[in-house]
This record gives C-alpha cells, sequence and structure tokens, in this order.
C-alpha cells in the first residue's frame, strides 16, 4: 500500500543514510515520505525560513518509480502540508533533474513569478542576494485551485 505523510525521525535517518547522494544533509524544518510498506519510494524535506514561506530542498523519487505518479502526489502533499500550517508561499530549489518535472507541473520560475510587495519582503528577510533562476515558486492556494491535469472539462 502506497502512503504519503509526515516522516518519523526514524524514516528521516533513513533518508539520510540511504539517499545520501541525493539529499540536501542540512538539518530540515519539515520531511514527506512516500512509501509502500517499508519501502522508501521517494521524499521531500526543506526549511521554513518565515512563517509564510516554506522552500522545498528536496524533492526526490527513486528512477525505479519514476513516471507513476509518486512525485506529483508527493509535491501536492507537501504543498498541502505547507499550506495547512501557514505557508502562502512556496520556494522549490530547482536541482537539474527536477526542472523538467517542475515546468510539467506547471510551476514557473522564481524569475517569472507575479511580485508582491508583501512576498519581497518576506524574501528579503530571509534571502536578500537569492538566485531567482534556481529556484521554483508556488503558492499552493493558487496552485490548488487549478484543475488537475488530465481533468476532463464539464
Amino acid at each position: 500500500m502506497i502512503e504519503i505523510k509526515m516522516a518519523s525521525q526514524e524514516e528521516q535517518n533513513l533518508i539520510k543514510k540511504n539517499f545520501e547522494n541525493q539529499s540536501s544533509q542540512q538539518e530540515n524544518d519539515f520531511c514527506m515520505v512516500v512509501k509502500d510498506g517499508a519501502n522508501i519510494l521517494g521524499y521531500s524535506n526543506g526549511i521554513i525560513p518565515h512563517e509564510s514561506l516554506a522552500v522545498i530542498t528536496d524533492l526526490y523519487i527513486l528512477p525505479s518509480e519514476r513516471g507513476l505518479g509518486f512525485g506529483d502526489g508527493l509535491l501536492r502533499a507537501t504543498f498541502n502540508s505547507l499550506e495547512l500550517n501557514g505557508s502562502k508561499w512556496v520556494l522549490i530549489e530547482g536541482k537539474d533533474g527536477l526542472r523538467d518535472f517542475l515546468v510539467h507541473e506547471d510551476l514557473c520560475s522564481l524569475e517569472q513569478a507575479p511580485k508582491s510587495e508583501e512576498f519581497e519582503h518576506v524574501l528579503g528577510v530571509w534571502q536578500k542576494n537569492l538566485d531567482r533562476r534556481k529556484y521554483f515558486y508556488c503558492e499552493p492556494k493558487e496552485f490548488f485551485s487549478r484543475k488537475c491535469k488530465g481533468s476532463k472539462k464539464v
């Protein structure tokens, strides 16, 4: 049975041990996991530098499990959890292997993101000289208001 949930401390330790080449290995404020029974198929984690801003630093699915919808499910579950905990904005670190997936999910680069004074203030409090080309942007509330890909028009 496939499960996507907040990772326990034990699961976080397994991720650090078993995915050391993929994981940023930094301390995280949140960690989600995709599991099939006892097997970890993927994870997301990151930091919450401000009460209304979260940054996903890792989003990873095992290569053998890609193309099955686990990445989409993990991304949605992560956005949902972050939104429920007060994040108005989520940045995703656009590592090389992740960029195409994020574009496929209709996320835009931070460079192309809509600008609001409030968001720019929060971003500036966290990182004044952030390289906007390296991050993708999402407003979970807006993301979940869109129709899912493949849904039929009525």
